[in-house]
């Protein structure tokens, strides 16, 4: 085996480490499961919308008044009336498209990780295989002899799953090696 397999191996090594770690604090942390950070983050979208929608309905109602009163002409009674309708009918198409979102989280609860697993299959790893680079490997870069950076697949999904981890209480370090460390956050 050369250097070079050598080093992507010990690196392939490191990174299911960290995701086997990743793995148990997710066990660990179960009562507060993943899908409801996506959920309240969606939740905090559709009331505002919703008071949106409210708040557009009041305005338009209030116009009325103000026309009867003849603050307002016919004409600008018309054109307020029109915006503020449309106004709360694009808050309540996002109030609907956000519950189709807060649908789909519920409903892919179980899959949205399952790329865990692929990292999972190859704990036991002893050699760097055509197959477990394509399964777990993006891209290789070398840049010298002494310097490579292997880019994993499922990037962007290790990278939530860290931020979401810190989100419930947790820090996450990265050592010299590669290796990450999760603490829970002491509460002061």
């Amino acid at each position: 085996m050369g250097k070079l397999e050598e080093t992507v191996l010990e690196l392939v090594k490191i990174h299911i480490e960290n995701i086997l770690d990743m793995k148990k604090i997710m066990d660990f942390i179960h009562e507060v499961p993943f899908q409801e950070l996506d959920i309240k983050e969606l939740e905090i979208r559709k009331e505002a919308k919703e008071k949106e929608a409210v708040r557009c309905r009041e305005l338009r109602d209030y116009l009325y008044e103000d026309f009867r009163e003849g603050i307002i002409s016919k004409e600008d009674y018309k054109e307020l009336h029109d915006g503020y309708t449309e106004k709360r009918k694009k808050a309540e198409e996002a109030v609907r498209s956000i519950d189709q979102q807060i649908s789909e989280v519920l409903e892919s609860k179980s899959d949205k990780y399952h790329w865990l697993d692929y990292f999972a299959e190859h704990q036991n790893i002893q050699e760097l295989t055509r197959t477990v680079a394509v399964e777990l490997i993006d891209q290789i870069l070398v840049y010298d002899k002494k310097h490579i950076e292997v880019r994993f697949n499922f990037d962007d999904c290790y990278q939530s799953l860290l931020r979401q981890i810190q989100s419930v209480g947790c820090d996450v370090n990265t050592g010299m090696d590669g290796r990450i460390e999760i603490q829970k956050r002491e509460v002061v």
